[in-house]
């Protein structure tokens, strides 16, 4: 990882630091007490720099730490302006460009609450951007995505954090147990665990280390599934989520959040498995 290739970097240049500075000096006729002298202080000089790559690699992992957690538990440091429930969403002849490059052409979808939608198609043509726009993600300076029927550029920020739960491909889990990053500091929902099968003590009491390395990448998905459902925001967007599973695992667990949960559901995958859960599927091509 970024934080051990650093350590090795410095330990490396400080070396031959010592080593080129040995030569010097040894040349120069100095002493060996000078010498010693020199290595203890660079050592020290070394250790200092360590200590704060440290603190800024820690301070670092803190912001992104707190960052989800408000994601997770939608806390907002304003209070939010109304409170909306949002209840349909509307994409109409959207057409989205980056870096010039067509993304989106004519995209049109209607979304309404309860609904189980599967935004299919490869690598690439868009799939993602969809929500990346209507959750402010990405600038767009269109007229045609409404919530509510109200023009999305005049929707708070913070409607939208209280109304939809968005996982992206790239999860990040908290360096805690696992029962900590689904409930934090409420009890635990049995429920919420039963939805995914995940039930164990023994597993909920798991320590997840810095970089998620212990765990699989369907765990991950479950685990990420669960903060969803924790959090009552009545619209999840699964981004690729649910490849992580096989398809049997993946049925199981859209077909519980279907009967158990009044939510709207949207899988983002390229994977086109167990079409019959989805009142609407969508296809980019």
């Amino acid at each position: 990882n970024v934080y051990n290739k650093k350590n090795l970097i410095l330990e490396i240049i400080f070396t031959m630091y010592v080593i080129f500075l040995c030569i010097y000096l040894i040349m120069s006729n100095e002493t060996i007490t000078n010498l010693i002298f020199i290595y203890n202080l660079e050592t020290i000089i070394i250790d200092s720099l360590n200590s704060i790559f440290d603190l800024s690699f820690l301070y670092a992992n803190f912001k992104a730490s707190v960052k989800r957690l408000r994601e997770i538990y939608g806390y907002n440091e304003e209070k939010m302006k109304e409170n909306i429930n949002i209840n349909n969403i509307s994409f109409n002849n959207v057409n989205f460009k980056y870096n010039k490059k067509l993304i989106l052409s004519n995209f049109n979808l209607k979304i309404n609450h309860g609904d189980c939608i599967m935004i299919n198609g490869v690598s690439g043509v868009g799939k993602s951007t969809i929500f990346k726009i209507l959750l402010k993600k990405v600038k767009y300076n269109g007229n045609n995505i409404l919530i509510n029927n109200q023009n999305l550029k005049y929707i708070d920020n913070n409607i939208l954090k209280e109304n939809i739960f968005y996982i992206d491909q790239k999860i990040k889990l908290f360096n805690s147990t696992i029962k900590e990053n689904i409930f934090f500091d409420q009890a635990v929902n049995e429920k919420v665990l039963s939805i995914v099968n995940l039930k164990s003590n023994e597993i909920l009491n798991t320590e997840i280390d810095n970089l998620n390395s212990n765990l699989s990448s369907g765990q991950i998905s479950k685990i990420a599934i669960c903060q969803a459902l924790n959090s009552n925001k009545k619209i999840i967007i699964l981004d690729e989520v649910t490849t992580a599973l096989d398809t049997i695992e993946e049925r199981k667990i859209i077909s519980n959040i279907k009967k158990h949960y009044d939510k709207t559901l949207i899988i983002i995958t390229h994977r086109k498995s167990n079409i019959d859960l989805y009142n609407k599927i969508v296809t980019l091509k």
